[in-house]
């Protein structure tokens, strides 16, 4: 779910609403779900044994939850990621379960940074199951993350963090974890005919 040269090139559109739901998209040599430049839901789908589970580099006001990773390199990788939740999901012997970060600069000559924010920021992460991962959660250049509720078993380490990461709240948020209530039914959009 590539975004398309124009969006590239203008900063506007994208391949927006889709709906990725109870898929296996397991054993891809490289991303089990690609979806960059654009705003999605993710749920529910088996990724197993690929590079990186879902990679959306520069995704936005996107739903990741209740998806299973195992024995990926990377659960789930973002890179100028914005407003994302990533919700409910389990992972298994995944080398890292999360990894979110953003470069120092964008190229000069690229559109899309022109006309759009791309920093890493504002996501929720809550109640995903981290089992005997080496690493939980890789934050490096992002801004403004609620990380609470989740739960680690066999974890050599929960998170990993440098100086480029501000506003990491770990406190637990009940009204918060109310709006992503795990029984939570997926919007599905209506198709115009």
């Amino acid at each position: 779910l590539w975004a398309g040269q124009t969006t590239m090139d203008n900063g506007k559109g994208g391949c927006n609403d889709n709906v990725i739901m109870r898929n296996d998209f397991s054993y891809a040599p490289t991303n089990g779900v690609e979806a960059t430049f654009s705003r999605n839901t993710i749920s529910y789908n088996r990724i197993f044994e690929c590079d990186h589970g879902i990679w959306g580099g520069y995704s936005y006001e996107s739903n990741i939850n209740n998806n299973n990773f195992r024995n990926n390199r990377i659960g789930i990788a973002i890179e100028h990621g914005q407003k994302n939740n990533i919700t409910y999901n389990l992972f298994l012997n995944d080398k890292e379960g999360i990894k979110l970060w953003g470069r120092k600069e964008q190229p000069a000559d690229w559109g899309y940074a022109k006309y759009r924010d791309t920093h890493s920021k504002d996501y929720v992460i809550l109640g995903n199951s981290f089992n005997s991962n080496p690493l939980a959660f890789n934050f490096s250049r992002t801004d403004n993350l609620k990380v609470f509720s989740n739960t680690f078993s066999e974890t050599d380490l929960a998170f990993k963090t440098d100086s480029t990461v501000a506003g990491l709240d770990t406190l637990i948020d009940l009204q918060l974890a109310a709006q992503f209530d795990e029984d939570s039914a997926v919007n599905i959009p209506e198709i115009a005919q």
